[in-house]
């Protein structure tokens, strides 16, 4: 039996804890705003940055961005084959990469987890940030769309393996 490497244990951490982050993160960000700007609340919204950044509560029963809104079984099947094709991106992903892979990764599955059990009570997500013109989204969202960039950067870069340090000058 051969020596375990130490630091796959790490990168599984790090998948773990960066994931586990974003979905309590996200839980806690939409049961403070489901309180404070949500249905029976005093106040409809909260302004950060006049009309570019503010919070406003919305509940979203379509796929990213609003689309498909009202349509459960084709939102349903998407998601399934979202996870599916997701959860073997994941393990064909794992062995060997590098913690910045992981992190990236790890944003990418607390997100749509996170999504995916806000979603599971009633069909919706709550969404609630508002950035210029761009549609609603929520923390989970924000999660997904970095780890997408972070993980689609250090392909293009050829950074993906575990030889590269995520401090690699290079990144």
């Amino acid at each position: 039996m051969g020596a375990v490497d130490p630091s796959s244990k790490n990168t599984g951490f790090v998948f773990v804890g960066t994931a586990v982050t974003v979905i309590a993160c996200d839980y806690a960000s939409k049961w403070w705003i489901r309180r404070t700007i949500g249905p029976g609340a005093e106040r409809d919204e909260i302004v950060i940055a006049g009309d570019f950044v503010y919070l406003d509560y919305s509940e979203n029963s379509g796929i990213a961005f609003g689309l498909l809104n009202n349509q459960q079984t084709l939102v349903s099947i998407l998601l399934l084959l979202a996870v599916g094709i997701g959860g073997l991106f994941l393990w064909k992903l794992l062995p060997g990469s590098s913690r910045l892979v992981m992190v990236g990764a790890g944003l990418m599955a607390g997100g749509g987890l996170a999504n995916v059990i806000d979603r599971v009570p009633d069909g919706v997500v709550t969404d609630f940030i508002s950035v210029w013109r761009w549609p609603l989204f929520n923390v989970a969202d924000a999660a997904l769309t970095i780890g997408a960039l972070v993980l689609a950067l250090l392909f293009y870069r050829g950074h993906a393996s575990s030889g590269q340090s995520e401090l690699d000058p290079d990144l």
